[in-house]
């Protein structure tokens, strides 16, 4: 399986209603999340929680 290297920007589209990518990165997430491994960092995930 392909791994997908996903940052800050996408997960927080992903997470929050409001962004207006949202509905966008869901869809995308849906698509490739069966064909690849999506992946981060730490350092990703803290700046997703600091936000």
């Amino acid at each position: 399986m392909q791994e997908l290297f996903v940052d800050t920007s996408a997960w927080y589209a992903i997470a929050d209603p409001g962004d207006t990518n949202h509905q966008s990165a869901l869809i995308y997430r849906n698509q490739i999340a069966r064909k690849c491994r999506l992946v981060s960092s730490n350092y990703i995930l803290d700046e997703l929680y600091t936000l």
